[in-house]
């Protein structure tokens, strides 16, 4: 996974509410390392959905609305 990939798994995790997870925390972060060893993890979706959640909430108080821009785009977060 890397560590950078690893911060990333991490920061991600923090942001679940305990809900989220079905048995824990580390549970949770050890099905990721799982996946990314399979080449099967997709932080990138992850990180866009993280960023489409927090503009919803922030555009819902003011009342505007946010669009994506081709320059946003994030690449090089699948773990390999």
């Amino acid at each position: 996974m890397g560590r950078e990939l690893a911060a990333v798994a991490l920061a991600i995790v923090s942001t679940k509410r305990e809900e989220h997870f079905g048995t824990s925390l580390g549970g949770y972060f050890h099905g990721m390392v799982n996946k990314a060893k399979a080449g099967e993890l997709r932080l990138d979706r992850t990180v866009w959905a993280l960023r489409r959640a927090s503009e919803s909430e922030r555009g819902r108080g003011r009342g505007g609305t946010s669009t994506r821009r081709n320059s946003d785009r994030v690449t090089g977060m699948t773990a390999v």
